[in-house]
């Protein structure tokens, strides 16, 4: 459940990656600091998390996979909501390409 949840917000990050870059080709000017802001915030977040889940680990694979497991997926799912902060991010940045119409070369 938990490398499920981790491959879907890698494939967000992609997005990110990929939607931004697009926007800064563009020079886009609404890629603004409140949204490099956001997505800042939500690293750090999602370090921490990552962090806690490589000391369980590093502790003890057994009691990750019968004690830490489920509720740590909760939390990822239903508490930090990480998916639901990168898709907010990706679809700003989707607008931002939308509307600056062309690429620049």
């Amino acid at each position: 459940m938990i490398s499920h949840y981790l491959h879907a917000m890698a494939a967000g990050y992609g997005a990110i990656v990929e939607k931004s870059q697009r926007a800064l080709a563009q020079a886009s000017p609404e890629l603004s600091a409140h949204w490099l802001g956001k997505l800042q915030e939500l690293d750090l977040k999602v370090l921490d998390c990552l962090d806690e889940l490589l000391k369980i680990i590093r502790y003890d694979l057994n009691f990750l996979e019968q004690y830490y497991e489920h509720d740590f997926h909760k939390r990822l799912t239903q508490d930090h909501r990480f998916l639901d902060e990168i898709e907010q991010i990706a679809d700003h940045l989707t607008a931002v390409t939308a509307n600056t119409g062309h690429e620049r070369t």
